[in-house]
């Protein structure tokens, strides 16, 4: 009978042990097991999804390719940088970069989660602020780090990409799609504030007032061509506080009469890819 209990106690310690260790580890979506901590971000870059634990003064860094690797933290001009000589990770806001012998192996990341509902990506960014949903087969990206003006169509003004999903010219082979791009930005300059609300001159916009999940939007759709090429915006814009929010889409197409019939292209359907880029649209929503 104490034999039983001895092997009931040990069971039970056994039990305990993994446990504990369950709370303080999780498994990532690589497989590696990485410390439970607040301070580790997953950012989504266009190669992958890059995962990193900051700790004191270094980061513990697992790659989709099934790498990880511990970097001292370095000097950085600007952002957070760390580096072993060799493979090189820098983050700056939402927004990071994995360099390996000086060449860009995971670019234009963007923090936050992602979690699935079927075919149906939910992102959310890191600071909780927006969220939005699109297909999980296309590729979600943030677009550089630091500020530009790519983020909204014709903006002049700085600004920050705070995501971005490409639609990419698999999606529609054989026809005379390009690419469409969905992108989340906002700025706090001044000039882009005064601003938000501005058509592209020159672009016959069509414009109205519209609602996407109680929060009053400008829609705008314009067009621009060139050397047989058309891109199609529509861009909704909004203000919040002291800054200016665009939620737009661009869809890139070639002119159908630049191809000879023996190659065989087809007109690609416009309504299908506008309507999935709408719905990415109409799910946007502030927090």
């Amino acid at each position: 009978m104490k034999k039983n209990n001895r092997v009931f106690l040990l069971i039970g310690v056994v039990v305990l042990a993994l446990f504990i260790a369950g709370t303080d580890s999780r498994e990532s979506i690589f497989g590696h097991l990485l410390p439970l901590t607040e301070n580790t971000v997953s950012y989504y870059c266009r190669e992958g999804v890059v995962q990193a634990t900051y700790l004191d003064h270094k980061v513990h860094l697992a790659l989709p390719d099934g790498r990880s690797f511990v970097l001292p933290q370095v000097v950085a001009a600007s952002g957070i940088r760390f580096s072993n000589g060799k493979v090189e990770f820098w983050s700056k806001g939402p927004n990071a970069f994995v360099t390996e012998n000086n060449q860009t192996i995971y670019s234009d990341g963007v923090a936050g989660t992602v979690r699935y509902s079927g075919d149906t990506a939910i992102f959310t960014d890191s600071a909780k602020s927006f969220s939005f949903c699109y297909p999980k087969r296309f590729r979600l990206s943030g677009k550089g780090i630091g500020f530009t003006t790519d983020w909204r169509a014709g903006a002049t003004e700085p600004g920050m990409v705070l995501a971005m999903v490409t639609i990419p010219k698999s999606y529609m082979p054989k026809t005379n799609f390009s690419e469409a791009r969905f992108i989340i930005g906002k700025s706090s300059n001044p000039e882009a504030l005064k601003h938000c609300f501005e058509e592209p001159q020159g672009s016959g916009t069509q414009r109205k007032r519209v609602l996407i999940n109680g929060v009053p939007f400008i829609r705008l759709a314009f067009s621009d061509a060139g050397a047989g090429n058309l891109y199609e915006t529509v861009s909704y814009r909004t203000k919040r506080g002291e800054e200016c929010y665009a939620v737009e889409y661009t869809v890139h197409s070639t002119n159908i009469g630049m191809y000879s019939p023996d190659q065989g292209i087809q007109e690609f359907d416009k309504a299908k890819v506008f309507k999935v880029l709408e719905t990415m649209a109409q799910s946007f929503r502030l927090w």
